[in-house]
């Protein structure tokens, strides 16, 4: 019997997976699609900007560490929080354009008003800055600015509301008056986003699997429902597509159908 020695060097590297996360939608260029400010994770850690047609990548920044994050401002901005006291104000199209802001403190949350933006420390401390000037200011601020989902919401009319009892009953009214209810077979806590005539919300079902379901706005009918063993959020329309965060990859959703127009990470993601 021949005994063969194998070193590890010899061995095919299998590189680490790729985990993207959707960050928020802002629009880097001149089309009516908002891109997918994204973080990818494996060995290192990039910020990237995927374009929110097709899942390209538009631009790449790799000096990004993980204790690194990011908030949304507005479709234009976002910042980064460096977890040192400052925090980068970055504009989508000119990403290499930074503005810093120091904090006392960490950064809790972000709102922006008109031409400025309301950065809130731990201390529970309010500093305005200027988006013109660049400066420190006093502003005021515009609550749930680049609200990307919510819990009610109001479209062309009508108000749609999930009520959370021992049956979730999803509700659609108009001028105060019920247009349809429906009950709800899974659990959702989540927000949920209405967009070309259909809902889209995630829930969870009796075997606790996470499912992205479509209902037909205009009577509540079920247009789909797709399972997963993974954790499924909603990152909100982007003016096309649904953006999902499923497990560790980023999905473009067809709203009337659920089928994904392309994918960045997880298996067979880029």
């Amino acid at each position: 019997m021949v005994l063969i020695a194998c070193k590890n060097a010899d061995l095919p590297s299998v590189p680490p997976e790729t985990h993207y996360q959707a960050a928020c939608l802002v629009n880097a260029n001149t089309d009516a699609v908002s891109d997918v400010l994204s973080v990818a994770s494996n060995a290192s850690t990039s910020m990237l900007l995927l374009d929110g047609v097709n899942g390209a990548k538009i631009w790449e920044n790799n000096r990004v560490l993980p204790e690194y994050r990011v908030h949304c401002i507005s479709e234009s901005l976002f910042a980064v929080d460096m977890d040192n006291g400052q925090v980068n104000i970055v504009n989508a199209k000119s990403p290499d354009k930074v503005t810093p802001v120091l904090l006392t403190g960490k950064l809790v949350s972000i709102e922006q008003g008109e031409q400025c933006l309301t950065l809130l420390n731990d201390k529970n401390t309010k500093i305005g800055f200027d988006l013109r000037t660049k400066k420190i200011t006093q502003c005021e601020s515009q609550d749930g600015a680049n609200q990307q989902t919510q819990t009610t919401q109001k479209v062309d009319g009508r108000v749609y509301t999930v009520e959370r009892k021992e049956q979730q009953r999803f509700v659609v009214s108009e001028e105060n008056k019920v247009v349809w209810s429906k009950n709800l077979n899974y659990r959702t806590e989540d927000a949920f986003v209405v967009a070309n005539e259909t809902i889209v919300l995630v829930g969870m079902d009796e075997k606790k699997h996470q499912n992205l379901v479509g209902l037909d706005a205009q009577n509540g009918s079920q247009l789909y429902a797709l399972s997963s063993h993974e954790d499924v959020l909603l990152t909100g329309y982007n003016g096309r597509y649904m953006i999902v965060q499923w497990g560790k990859s980023i999905r473009a959703v067809d709203v009337a159908t659920g089928k994904s127009i392309w994918k960045r990470g997880g298996e067979n993601g880029d």
